[in-house]
């Protein structure tokens, strides 16, 4: 028998990238095939809440990310799950980071230049958002209340569509994760004014941060990892967590994820993950709160 690995997201986009290099790398440690579902929808509550009704017995895991683990409790009031009671971590497997370009169409070219700009001119600028509450659109929310700037969101039925429409000029600013636009950023369709991590991303070391522009500690950065039913055995976790150590100590597998603009974690425990989740839980529910943001 194989373990399952129920990834919350369509295939092919960078989430599924991560999650099929690390259960491979889990299937030659555990010694059995690590198969990999895709059950994408609905802000990946779907594939989610499939996970949450599966058997706790160490062969269903599912792919964690601040979305399913930590915006959607907070978003939504009446979730079919609950990511603290229904889940127990396994452990983190990379850091996204995320960052702000605009359209060469438009004239500030550099961080400095673009807040002083939007400060000026509120409601001017519009930014791209693949629907509200995703990871996008509550980063450039914190990145407005933070420089206390206005922005009109204008939401598109994908992250697909909505970077299209920033590269066309058609929308001037994009906030997503940096993975998604190296492609265009390197062919020069789209202009990188800040990473929005708290150190300078080595796939773009010649963009500052946020931190360095007038914001000490801005922190937008995105976490995916793995967990496992609530009521799987310890030791049974034990195991799943030294399959994933052994995958993230990879030189192969780190290269690969680390050029695609990943930031490979290194092993850890359980414990740790999820910590860094609390966390997250702490700093995007203030984001949340104070700038009122609900999906009911």
């Amino acid at each position: 028998m194989g373990v399952d690995v129920n990834i919350p997201y369509a295939p092919g986009g960078g989430t599924d990238t991560v999650g099929r290099a690390i259960a491979e790398g889990m299937g030659r440690s555990l010694g059995q095939p690590v198969i990999v579902e895709n059950r994408g929808g609905a802000s990946a509550i779907v594939g989610t809440t499939v996970s949450a009704k599966a058997e706790a017995d160490g062969n269903t895991i599912l792919y964690g990310t601040d979305a399913n683990l930590v915006l959607n409790p907070l978003l939504y009031k009446n979730l079919a799950y609950d990511p603290q009671k229904d889940f127990v971590s396994i452990g983190l497997l990379a850091e996204v980071p995320q960052l702000i370009a605009v359209s060469p169409t438009i004239t500030a070219h550099n961080i400095r230049d673009f807040i002083q700009y939007a400060r000026s001119n509120p409601g001017t600028l519009n930014y791209s958002s693949a629907g509200r509450g995703g990871n996008g659109d509550l980063a450039a929310e914190m990145f407005m209340q933070e420089f206390d700037l206005k922005m009109q969101p204008i939401a598109f039925s994908g992250s697909a569509p909505a970077l299209a429409a920033v590269l066309s000029g058609t929308v001037e600013v994009y906030f997503g994760t940096m993975a998604a636009v190296l492609p265009q950023i390197r062919a020069g369709k789209l202009i990188p004014l800040a990473v929005l991590t708290p150190r300078r991303q080595a796939a773009l070391p010649e963009v500052p941060t946020v931190a360095e522009s007038g914001a000490p500690g801005f922190d937008a950065t995105l976490r995916v990892g793995l967990v496992g039913l609530a009521r799987t055995p310890p030791d049974v976790v034990a195991r799943l967590n030294r399959a994933l150590n052994a995958a993230l100590a990879s030189p192969t597998l780190r290269a690969q994820l680390e050029s695609a603009g990943f930031n490979v974690a290194q092993p850890g425990t359980p414990e740790d993950f999820a910590a860094i989740n609390d966390k997250s839980r702490e700093t995007w529910g203030k984001v949340i709160r104070s700038r009122k943001i609900s999906l009911d």
